[in-house]
């Protein structure tokens, strides 16, 4: 948590409701001022509610995040829409357009959109756009190691 700016807010896991009152509050917050915290620390989450939280985005209602998790601490980054989406798809462009300057051919760039990466059973994260260099591309449908770059 030392990397994270200043702001951010701590809860320690009652229910899910509070979470999504919490979500709620920051992403109103974040729709007010145009910026600011967009993080919350979730303690003591249940291995359930670390599964729900990773498979279903409609758990905090109308909110748009990426979950991250280490055992039971969950980092919950809320997205502001659409100036979130547009940003990621701006960078995503400009690697593109630097890779194809370097002479690398859009089809040895592999990106996937929103993936859960899971290293072990204790950690995740999600991302919003990744790059998959050709030498870890998916086999069988699974990733290589983690991806090169994560958005």
């Amino acid at each position: 948590m030392d990397c994270l700016p200043d702001g951010y807010i701590v809860r320690s896991f009652s229910r899910l409701s509070r979470l999504r009152v919490d979500a709620e509050t920051i992403l109103q917050l974040l729709q007010e001022n145009q910026g600011g915290n967009q993080w919350l620390v979730v303690l003591g989450l249940p291995k359930s509610t670390i599964r729900k939280q990773d498979e279903g985005h409609g758990i905090l209602g109308n909110v748009n995040y990426r979950f991250q998790w280490e055992g039971t601490t969950g980092l919950i980054q809320i997205a502001l829409s659409p100036s979130h989406e547009l940003v990621t798809g701006q960078l995503h462009t400009a690697i593109d357009r630097q890779l194809y300057a370097m002479g690398i051919e859009f089809d040895n760039a592999i990106w996937l959109g929103h993936t859960t990466y899971k290293p072990t059973p204790t950690r995740g994260k999600q991302g919003d756009q990744v790059f998959v260099p050709p030498s870890r591309r998916p086999i069988r449908g699974q990733l290589q190691g983690w991806p090169t770059l994560v958005i």
